[in-house]
């Protein structure tokens, strides 16, 4: 009985060990992190002046700059994008000059335009 409590204290020693591991790993900086210009997440039109623009970024500090034409409005998101993915998403909200209208939105770093949801 004394080798089962010692394979038990063993195997929850290693497992607290993995956890402190896994924890202390939450705040690292990782080597594919990337910052600057981002492809644009998703789009949506939450009042006839506002967009939510989501970010593939996780606490990435993410900014949104804005052009707007009288055809198109481009977005030029800015963050740090980080592994492993989309743990979570950021959302910006950008306030247009004038209604967005049926004019494209158009995505900076891709130059894709982008499909806005609930319009």
């Amino acid at each position: 009985m004394g080798t089962m409590r010692r394979a038990g204290v063993a195997i929850a020693a290693a497992v607290g060990v993995g956890l402190a591991i896994a924890l202390a790993g939450c705040g690292l900086r990782y080597e594919s992190e990337s910052t600057g210009s981002q492809p644009i997440h998703e789009v949506r039109l939450t009042a006839p002046s506002t967009l939510e623009v989501t970010s593939p970024s996780c606490n990435g500090d993410p900014s949104v700059d804005v052009e707007e034409a009288e055809d198109a409005v481009v977005l030029d998101l800015q963050a740090t994008v980080r592994n492993p993915g989309d743990a979570c998403l950021d959302v910006v909200v950008v306030e247009l000059d004038a209604p967005l209208g049926d004019r494209s939105v158009i995505d900076r770093a891709t130059d894709a335009e982008l499909d806005v949801l609930d319009r």
